[in-house]
């Protein structure tokens, strides 16, 4: 099996990264064999990841990247004799050979979210340009797409026309260090050095303007809770955002040791995005049983399910309701902690690849 792994460089763990490295960690577990094709070395901490012996790196010159994928990738795919490529992002996908070609494609956010004002495909940048080229080219090329949840099927759907019988649902979820986080882990002092309350809200996430924190930020406020912080983890901008509260603390991007105790200890958390394609901070906080909440948008209740609390975001009340709940209802609260575990129990990195090999295995067949 051939696998795009060209963003591997990159130490951070977010998004598209974070499913490729458990995808592949999992499928090296398979005894599946396995190619890494990359431009650029992969970093230490994912090779850690993957059980020795079962893959081998196919890494490029430095080159221009049309040349790569256009040239590169798909000659040495043919030499390699690699019966099904998988690209785990929305584009990079070879041309040529008689190989199957499988395409990750996550959400249709840009497509279906976005005005056409704030969409880059509408800017035509050389840079815009060059995303659109190669994402609709992997569109084309992909004899087979996965992707991570029934409501992004179909936005894929609508957004592509692509055929429903061409696209696989195949959950994520979270890393192991969030199942394995008790209420006894400690904070690193990077964390301690921010000095959250003994009590705070949680928010984990980007910062751009679908993930809706003004609306989060006006409940918190609004609730009144006495001694509460609201803890916001997430890069980006806050430029936005309204921070004069000094109980609004934003700690940037944190290490999955240190989120993992965040999870464990918050008394909630809480994702009011407008828009997500899968997720992913929702099956993080189950694992490590915390008392989840979820706006009523998108794929939240889909992956929500039975795990936790949801709120609408036509206005504010129930989202106040809930978080005043969580703080003076130890019952309640501890309700909330069982049912986050149990519904987290529904999603493994396991599950995932054994499904993805599945899915390459229907298209050899």
């Amino acid at each position: 099996m051939g696998i795009n792994a060209r963003l591997l460089y990159s130490p951070e763990v977010r998004g598209w990264n974070r499913y490729t490295i458990n995808l592949i960690s999992e499928l090296s577990q398979l005894d599946v064999a396995l190619y890494l094709y990359t431009d650029r070395p992969i970093d230490p901490f994912y090779l850690s990841k993957l059980r020795p012996g079962s893959f081998q790196i196919r890494q490029s010159k430095p080159m221009n990247y049309f040349v790569w994928q256009e040239f590169w990738l798909g000659k040495n795919c043919i030499q390699d004799g690699v019966d099904v490529f998988h690209s785990p992002y929305h584009y990079g996908l070879p041309r040529g050979g008689r190989y199957k070609k499988i395409l990750t494609l996550h959400d249709a956010i840009d497509q279906n979210f976005y005005s056409p004002a704030q969409s880059i495909f509408t800017r035509w940048s050389p840079f815009a340009l060059k995303i659109y080229y190669n994402q609709w080219i992997a569109r084309q090329r992909a004899n087979l797409f996965i992707t991570v949840s029934q409501f992004s099927k179909n936005d894929l759907i609508n957004a592509f026309s692509l055929e429903d019988k061409k696209i696989r649902v195949i959950y994520e979820a979270a890393d192991s260090v969030f199942h394995l986080a008790t209420s006894a882990n400690e904070p690193s002092k990077a964390i301690s050095n921010h000095l959250i309350a003994a009590k705070y809200v949680l928010y984990v996430g980007g910062l751009e303007r679908r993930k809706n924190l003004p609306f989060l930020i006006d409940a918190f406020s609004s609730a009144q809770l006495k001694d509460t912080d609201l803890v916001i983890v997430g890069a980006g901008s806050s430029a936005h955002l309204p921070t004069s509260d000094s109980r609004i603390k934003f700690l940037g991007f944190v290490s999955d040791p240190d989120l993992a105790a965040l999870y464990s200890r918050a008394q909630c958390f809480v994702l009011p995005s407008l828009y997500e394609g899968f997720g992913l901070p929702l099956c993080e906080a189950m694992a490590c049983g915390c008392p989840t909440l979820a706006a009523q948008s998108s794929c939240l209740p889909e992956i929500l399910g039975s795990g936790g609390e949801s709120f609408p975001l036509t206005e504010k009340s129930r989202l106040i309701e809930l978080l005043k709940k969580i703080a003076s209802d130890s019952g309640f609260r501890e309700s909330l902690r069982e049912r986050a575990r149990e519904r987290s129990k529904h999603f493994s990195w396991k599950n995932t690849a054994s499904e993805t090999l599945s899915a390459y295995q229907s298209l050899l067949n």
